[in-house]
């Protein structure tokens, strides 16, 4: 993962995370609550604007790793023993179906 996505996540579940603790914290402290989150819901939101802009303030690449062309093997050895499968089982079926 890049450095930008690992920003974008980073905000994202800190922004998640307060709002399950806003939910859990409500239930159990009733009306008193809603009063001080509407005070620290926009402190919360502007903290993860800023996560969100110091990480993506600037273009930064994926960084490249080996096991890209791997995967490409992976998949492309999977392809032909499908289609080695494929041919068989049709080839089953045909024989099977004759008469």
């Amino acid at each position: 993962m890049g450095r930008n996505l690992k920003g974008i996540i980073a905000g994202y579940g800190f922004f998640l995370a307060t709002t399950v603790s806003h939910l859990s914290v409500r239930g159990s402290l009733g009306q008193a609550f809603p009063e001080f989150w509407q005070h620290l819901q926009p402190a919360v939101y502007i903290a993860v604007l800023l996560v969100w802009v110091g990480a993506l303030w600037r273009y930064a690449p994926a960084p490249e790793s080996d096991a890209d062309s791997g995967l490409e093997d992976d998949y492309q050895s999977l392809l032909a023993a499908t289609r080695r499968r494929l041919g068989a089982a049709a080839a089953y079926v045909g024989r099977s179906a004759r008469p």
